[in-house]
C-alpha cells in the first residue's frame, strides 16, 4: 500500500482523521500519535478483536496542493512494520490470543522489547551528568562522552571555557546506551 493524502481541515485533531479513514465497523480503542508516526490498538467488529496499526503521518500544509495537507500510510502489523516503538497502553490493548500470524507475532515481540528497554533506561533529569558508553564525536572533530544535562536533546560540558560551558545539541540520545553517573554539584 502507498500513501493516501486528503484534506484535514484546521484544528481536527489526527485521532479524529484517522477514525474517519478507517470507516465503519473499526474503533481506534487506544492510540498513542506523533508527528511522523501513530501508533494504535483498532477493534474489528467483523473480526471480533484488537490489532495493531501504525500509520506514518505526512503533514503537507505548503507544499503541492494545500487542499491536500494530510497524508497517511497505513501499516498493519501483519504487515510486519518497521517503526516498533508503541507505548504500553497500546500494546496492552492488543487482543493476544488472536495473533496466529507470523509477521504479527514477531512486530508484537519486538515492540515489547523496545519497551522494555525503554523502561528500564535510567531516569534523567536537568543537572544529572550522564556519561555515554560511546564517546560522540562533533562536527569540530572533538570527542566527548560525558556531559550535564540540560533538557530535552540539550547537554553541555562538565569543563569550562573561556566563554563558559560549551553546548551541544544530541539527537536520538536516548537511544544509545548511557548512564547516569552523578548529579552536578
Amino acid at each position: 500500500m502507498g500513501w493516501s493524502y486528503e484534506h484535514r481541515p484546521k484544528g481536527t485533531p489526527v485521532r479524529q482523521a484517522l477514525q474517519a479513514q478507517l470507516g465503519e465497523g473499526y474503533d481506534i480503542v487506544e492510540s498513542s500519535i506523533g508527528l511522523r508516526v501513530a501508533y494504535l490498538a483498532v477493534a474489528s467488529k467483523r473480526l471480533g478483536y484488537t490489532f495493531g496499526t501504525v500509520v506514518l503521518i505526512d503533514h503537507t500544509p505548503l507544499s503541492g496542493s494545500p487542499y491536500y495537507n494530510f497524508g497517511t500510510k497505513w501499516i498493519d502489523e501483519t504487515m510486519g512494520p518497521s517503526d516498533a516503538d508503541p507505548p504500553r497502553r497500546v500494546l496492552e490493548a492488543l487482543d493476544e490470543e488472536a495473533v496466529t500470524n507470523e509477521w504479527s507475532q514477531q512486530w508484537r515481540a519486538r515492540a515489547w522489547a523496545n519497551l522494555l528497554k525503554r523502561e528500564a533506561r535510567p531516569r534523567v533529569r536537568k543537572g544529572d551528568v550522564v556519561t555515554f558508553a560511546t564517546p560522540i564525536r562533533f562536527a569540530n572533530g572533538e570527542e566527548v562522552s560525558t556531559f550535564v544535562f540540560e533538557r530535552h536533546s540539550y547537554f553541555r560540558t562538565a569543563r569550562m571555557n573561556f566563554f563558559g560551558a560549551e553546548r551541544y545539541h544530541i539527537r536520538g540520545w536516548r537511544e544509545r546506551e548511557y548512564s547516569v553517573t552523578a548529579r552536578e554539584a
